[in-house]
């Protein structure tokens, strides 16, 4: 199974700017109906679009470990304000490193592997304490 970030429910925006929850909800409790995962307005929506999708996509069906789901990011520069924690079996997979990249907005570990995950054709930019074992800027193929 595939989530797409920017179908709805998720919407995210992948423009490379900042899209704060407080640009679309009036209080954390609406935005948590349609991102769970949001702790605070100034989240990023992209960061709670891949991260509600990731969520999701475990809760869909049981999962195997090997037999998981794919969440896509088609072409974009998504901004995530919190770390990308991937589940068992669940991976991201973009259009290629120039075409779907994740940023950061501020100073954290941007991604979070789990089981039998991976990271495919998505270039994840960031300093090396964004990448965990990762380099300066990495091109995250298979």
């Amino acid at each position: 199974m595939q989530l797409n970030v920017r179908d709805t429910p998720y919407n995210a925006v992948g423009d490379g700017l900042s899209h704060e929850l407080s640009t679309r909800f009036s209080s954390l409790a609406d935005a948590q109906v349609v991102y769970p995962c949001a702790t605070a307005l100034t989240n990023e929506i992209d960061w709670c679009a891949i991260q509600t999708a990731i969520n999701n996509l475990g809760q869909l069906s049981p999962l195997k470990l090997g037999q998981g789901g794919y969440v896509y990011l088609p072409p974009g520069l998504y901004v995530l304000s919190q770390t990308v924690a991937l589940k068992d079996s669940i991976s991201i997979v973009g259009d290629g490193p120039r075409a779907s990249v994740l940023t950061r907005n501020g100073n954290f570990t941007m991604l979070t592997l789990a089981t039998y995950t991976e990271i495919t054709h998505v270039r994840v930019q960031g300093r090396a304490s964004s990448l965990k074992k990762g380099k300066e800027t990495g091109d995250i193929m298979s």
